[in-house]
């Protein structure tokens, strides 16, 4: 499933600008945790199956798949309400999924520790271009030149 969310990236990124030099600096932050994400995940997959190991999986899973939801939202002009409700769905489907996932209540406290996870970085990707438009903004692109 991860490798076929690849093959859409030129349809989910519809930005004008396909340079990282001129993208904008939430792009960059999403781009890091995207980075981030796939490096832990790939060193989880080496170790044991624990339940917090498991648990980690599961959250860096969650901040993998966002970055395409991110890219997409990233990709067009947006207002500070779209952000925020964005967020709020987010967050919501995150608590949703950990409600039906259910367990003792060991496994809940770890979920809701872990959960702070991608809630934190899902605040941190929407609540501030909500806030701050210079997040938002690409850098002009130059004058191609050529002789």
């Amino acid at each position: 499933m991860a490798i076929v969310f690849l093959f859409f990236l030129p349809w989910l990124d519809r930005h004008p600008v396909k340079s990282m030099r001129y993208r904008e600096p939430i792009f960059k932050v999403n781009m890091l945790i995207f980075i981030v994400s796939f490096i832990v995940l790939g060193w989880l997959g080496t170790q044991p199956a624990t339940g917090v190991l498991s648990e980690l999986a599961f959250r860096f899973s969650e901040l993998y798949f966002a970055f395409f939801i991110f890219l997409w939202i990233f990709s067009a002009e947006r207002s500070a309400k779209y952000y925020i409700t964005s967020l709020i769905v987010m967050v919501g489907t995150i608590v949703v999924l950990d409600i039906l996932r259910g367990g003792d209540a060991d496994k809940i406290a770890l979920m809701f520790k872990s959960g702070l996870i991608p809630v934190i970085c899902f605040t941190v990707l929407l609540a501030i271009p909500a806030k701050f438009k210079s997040a938002i903004q690409a850098k002009p692109v130059p004058e191609r030149v050529t002789s």
